[in-house]
């Protein structure tokens, strides 16, 4: 290690990681494991034989597991001090919550991140979703990073795209994939053709453009005269040249705050109660607006300084042990770097 990084040890001696059901989530869950294993950690990974085809290293062990049937006992020949668990949303994750808090086992959480969610991750003590601790944020009380502006301005110019080949206004409809959980456990509408339905009634003289999720492509949707179901393009074009964007709980709402979009959003997910978007219980109670107050603005921006720059990290920094202590919901499993430095002071102090 280089001698001018701050030097870290270990504050847990076994740690369980799981449970991963598919392919890259276990790949992801085998990198930290295998890294915490570097550090002198003693790891273990709790899979299915689907998730164990993603499972690379051999720094650690691998249990595989069907279904929650022997969890007891692997718990209690294991003895973890903490678990770190894929998403928590699941019957298996939920069995595994219960069966660590009777053990008075700590549980912390992990999940794809936002920007991009395909290269990223994050922590988090309450869980991932509707149930993160992000939700209790007081947004007055969260600093804004400096290097917001030109995050901002970077990720739109890249972004940047003509408009697409649409006549007039529009709003935009990012859909879910319904087998997703947050559409399972957190969504008014249990089919995409429901909420789009229910769009089209209430607001007969707005223009829709809907666009089905990658992984859902072939979703059935009822036809309305004033919905346009597009599959062309990626989502940006869609959102930059949109008036309002609409949606469930999605990681493209998130995209549309950063676009600078009037953003709706019905169901809960990760913003719900901060008021950075319109929020609403359902399309019934639903008003469009087409424009951002101040406030609104201001929070939106102190939301998005939390994401970025604080609670998400790059996926590829699970593989390196010098950066676990910088990490967001890691840093407590090593001995405090510093505690007058922040967790993205750290970061950026580890990256030099």
């Amino acid at each position: 290690m280089d001698a001018t990084r701050p030097t870290f040890v270990p504050q847990y001696e076994r740690i369980l990681l799981g449970f991963c059901r598919c392919p890259n989530t276990a790949g992801t869950m085998a990198m930290l494991a295998n890294t915490l294993a570097h550090t002198g950690i003693s790891t273990t990974l709790l899979c299915n034989d689907v998730g164990a085809r993603g499972v690379e290293g051999d720094a650690f062990e691998v249990v595989f597991r069907p279904d929650a049937r022997k969890l007891a006992s692997d718990l209690d020949a294991i003895r973890p001090q903490a678990i770190i668990l894929w998403s928590g949303a699941t019957q298996i994750d939920m069995e595994v919550c219960r069966l660590a808090g009777e053990r008075k086992i700590p549980v912390r959480f992990v999940e794809l991140g936002w920007f991009p969610q395909s290269k990223t991750v994050y922590f988090d003590y309450e869980g991932t979703n509707a149930r993160s601790s992000i939700r209790t944020f007081d947004l007055t009380q969260r600093p804004l990073d400096p290097r917001l502006d030109e995050w901002l301005r970077s990720y739109r110019a890249e972004r940047a795209a003509p408009r697409p080949d649409i006549d007039g206004e529009y709003i935009f409809v990012p859909l879910q994939d319904i087998r997703d959980v947050n559409i399972s456990l957190a969504s008014p509408y249990q089919s995409m053709d429901a909420f789009v339905s229910a769009l089209a009634t209430r607001f007969p003289h707005k223009h829709f453009v809907v666009r089905p999720h990658p992984h859902f492509s072939d979703v059935w949707l009822t036809p309305h005269a004033n919905v346009s179901v597009r599959r062309d393009l990626s989502i940006h074009p869609w959102l930059q040249h949109a008036s309002a964007v609409v949606g469930i709980n999605s990681t493209a709402l998130l995209e549309a705050l950063c676009a600078g979009q009037p953003t709706h959003s019905v169901g809960v997910g990760i913003s719900t109660g901060l008021d950075v978007m319109y929020e609403f219980d359902g399309v019934d109670s639903m008003t469009l607006h087409d424009d951002i107050d101040s406030d609104r603005a201001e929070r939106t921006r102190r939301f998005l300084s939390e994401l970025i720059f604080t609670r998400q990290t790059q996926t590829s920094d699970l593989a390196n042990p010098d950066m676990l202590p910088s990490i967001y919901g890691l840093s407590d499993l090593f001995a405090p770097l510093s505690t007058s430095q922040s967790h993205s002071q750290r970061r950026a102090a580890l990256s030099t």
